[in-house]
């Protein structure tokens, strides 16, 4: 999992490692322990670095893109089985613009 959170949570968003990475996680999750879940899920909950998207994104469409990829990941980890923090259940319970 340290892997995926260097560089700023850079591969925890990349679009290249999607499949791998959701793949680790799903392994990974259920054997995590409650204090390293917690700095996924706030790794999760700070957002998309904005350096690796165009600069000419709207803030708007910046602001949508990064709401969804925060829902997606935090449904995935619901998916795995794991229980989220209630600040991650709100966060993933917001009804989001797909």
């Amino acid at each position: 999992m340290s892997y995926l959170l260097t560089d700023k949570n850079w591969w925890l968003w990349s679009a290249s490692t999607t499949r791998e990475k959701f793949r680790l996680l799903a392994a990974l999750c259920p054997q995590l322990k409650s204090d390293e879940l917690g700095t996924l899920e706030q790794a999760i909950l700070a957002g998309l670095p904005r350096e690796m998207y165009r600069e000419d994104l709207t803030e708007e469409k910046w602001q949508g893109f990064n709401d969804r990829k925060i829902w997606l990941h935090l449904a995935k980890l619901e998916s795995f089985s794991i229980t989220l923090s209630e600040q991650a259940s709100v966060t993933s319970s917001t009804n989001i613009k797909i």
